[in-house]
């Protein structure tokens, strides 16, 4: 009992320090204000999160209930101008307390490193992150620790008012500290050119050659064909559509995959109020549950944003589909999504929200199938 009184004590006193905190750096000091002078911005955050999840290990056969609070401290510093030269640095640590489910406390902590440079015919671009954090997966149906660190990396030049040549380079590192899952590493480099339709509109062409390296198993090398177009698609929507093919072949007896494989990412700024964003992609990555199995995997996410009572308040609703198809077993997956939310920007550095989200994964594996109701309530405090 007492430790429960703990709990409910330490979030109480937690959020009366951010509205405190927020009332009082709306008033803050020309000391403060002289920090907008410095080359380097520092932007702490804080957010806060209460949840209800009736369904935490995504299991059909052990289904457990139970809250649990989230605590997120971060601090995100930014150099330059976002729109031309910048570098951005953000970094957020979790920790994650359930209320009966103890054995199941996390601390999670996730680095995005974004850079941005142009010259007068050269851009440079680099996005990282790194993520240690224990959370839901699909394939292991299950929560999972892991370790990621994701590297997207481009140098393009200007050849002229028509042509640009692109140089890219991915790569993506998965270890999992708790034994029973399957590291596995990814090095993809690539070249594109770019013809330019107008000022703000191109269509491209891409070409990668990739190695996955995986600790257990079979790895694989790829080749892969993109056509796409980037930019301003229409008056109103912006982004990158990308459709190819792709050819895997694999270091041992499996047999080689041909496949359609695509990335969509586009935003839509309907009215001043109303905007939308679409993601679609279409993949393949190794398994990590299976040493002979790779899964492709094909995401649809759609979410549809709305601004209410003079921008102080936004709903959302969404909703997406996957589709995991498994090579050497008899498995498939199709996950389905729901959610609705709302924010409410109470000062220009404080915000509250309320979102509810349900899944639903119809996998011929049954002891994979789960359904999962989540619902949350949150407070986020940003300067």
């Amino acid at each position: 009992m007492n430790n429960i009184r703990y709990r409910f004590s330490m979030l109480a006193t937690v959020w009366t320090v951010l509205v405190l905190a927020a009332l009082l750096w709306s008033g803050r000091s020309s000391r403060a204000a002289l920090m907008d002078d410095w080359p380097i911005k520092f932007h702490p955050h804080l957010d806060l999160q209460s949840s209800y999840d009736d369904n935490v290990l995504i299991s059909s056969a052990n289904q457990l209930a139970d809250f649990y609070f989230t605590v997120s401290p971060g601090l995100q510093l930014e150099y330059g101008n976002l729109d031309h030269n910048y570098l951005s640095l953000d970094y957020t640590m979790g920790i994650e307390e359930f209320y009966r489910l103890t054995t199941l406390n996390a601390i999670n902590h996730d680095v995005v490193l974004k850079g941005l440079f142009q010259f007068s015919r050269v851009k440079l671009k680099i996005d990282h992150t790194f993520k240690d954090e224990t959370s839901e997966d699909f394939e292991a149906g299950a929560r999972v620790e892991q370790q990621q660190n994701l590297t997207s990396a481009s140098a393009e030049y200007s050849v002229n008012q028509y042509f640009s040549l692109g140089a890219l380079y991915h790569q993506e590192f998965h270890h999992f500290p708790t034994p029973g899952q399957i590291d596995n590493e990814l090095f993809e480099p690539g070249v594109a050119i770019y013809y330019h339709v107008s000022p703000k509109t191109d269509v491209f062409g891409e070409f990668d050659y990739g190695l996955a390296d995986v600790s257990q198993g079979e790895n694989a090398q790829f080749e892969t064909v993109n056509l796409g177009l980037r930019g301003k698609v229409t008056s109103k929507i912006t982004g990158n559509i990308g459709v190819g093919y792709e050819h895997r072949d694999f270091s041992g007896s499996s047999p080689s995959i041909d496949t359609v494989v695509s990335t969509v990412s586009l935003h839509g700024d309907f009215t001043k109020h109303t905007f939308a964003d679409l993601v679609i992609a279409r993949q393949i990555s190794p398994s990590i549950t299976n040493a002979s199995t790779s899964v492709t995997t094909t995401r649809a996410d759609l979410q549809i944003n709305q601004k209410i009572y003079r921008e102080k308040f936004l709903v959302y609703a969404g909703g997406a589909y996957e589709h995991d198809e498994y090579s050497g077993v008899s498995r498939i997956d199709n996950i389905w999504e729901g959610r609705v939310g709302a924010k409410y920007f109470a000062t220009k550095w404080l915000e509250f929200g309320a979102s509810y989200r349900y899944q639903h994964n119809a996998s011929t594996a049954t002891s994979i199938s789960f359904e999962q109701d989540l619902a949350s309530v949150d407070a986020l405090l940003h300067f």
